[in-house]
């Protein structure tokens, strides 16, 4: 995205997707200590971390970098091994093939008790590592276009995708209709917080944690907040327009 924008592609932020949810985090075996309180990131120092494709190039991952940085640590300092299989990861932290894991629902309801503990969130409330994104077209000749979607969005968020909607099941079994799985296996991790809103220190975060992968970040220059944020969709969807 930043550096399609820098190599001329007319690419905007328009509209965040989810907060963190409450159990995606990085979660370190119990040899290491219980709770995030009590963790010292420094002793992240050569342990082994099973990780999503692309490490540290993939937004997913930014709490992990996150804990690397309180620990006044390098990238290099810790073993990152990613997995394609996230089951495959679970598996792997259960039985103490790695020290630890980024994970989210539903696979963390896989981690056996006693195993793992949380020691970091996925990312802070000030940031967001996901969303959608649309070229400038979608913000001008195609800008009601772009409305509409956001409205249709914003209405079935506040319609049916609001507070512990996992208890409704009406709702679920309609979205267990359409992603082919069960209610069951839906219910095993918690209701999604939608989030439509872009905090601008995403910009300047996930920029800092790619620099910090040789040969992700091909830019010249910052770029910044005002140029890659447009949330004029959402907020025309909110207002009626």
């Amino acid at each position: 995205m930043f550096n399609a924008l820098r190599h001329g592609v007319p690419i905007r932020w328009v509209s965040g997707v989810a907060s963190s949810s409450p159990d995606s985090g990085v979660y370190m075996s119990t040899k290491y200590g219980s709770k995030a309180s009590d963790f010292n990131p420094a002793s992240l120092k050569g342990k082994n971390i099973g990780v999503n494709p692309g490490g540290l190039a993939a937004p997913s991952e930014y709490g992990l970098y996150d804990l690397i940085t309180k620990g006044g640590l390098k990238p290099d300092d810790v073993r990152m091994t990613p997995f394609s299989d996230i089951a495959a990861m679970v598996q792997a932290l259960n039985n103490g093939s790695i020290d630890g894991a980024t994970l989210g629902p539903p696979f963390t309801a896989s981690i056996k008790p006693g195993t793992a503990f949380n020691a970091e969130g996925g990312y802070p409330d000030s940031m967001q590592i996901a969303g959608y994104f649309a070229t400038t077209a979608l913000l001008g000749e195609h800008r009601d276009a772009g409305v509409a979607f956001f409205r249709a969005v914003e209405r079935t968020v506040n319609t049916h995708l609001s507070g512990d909607y996992h208890q409704d099941t009406d709702v679920m079994t309609k979205m267990a209709q359409q992603l082919g799985t069960t209610v069951e296996t839906l219910r095993v991790a918690p209701s999604v917080p939608f989030d439509f809103n872009v905090p601008a220190e995403s910009v300047a975060s996930l920029q800092k944690m790619y620099q910090a992968v040789p040969n992700t970040l091909q830019i010249d220059s910052p770029v910044k907040p005002e140029e890659l944020i447009d949330l004029s969709l959402v907020i025309d969807a909110a207002q009626g327009k």
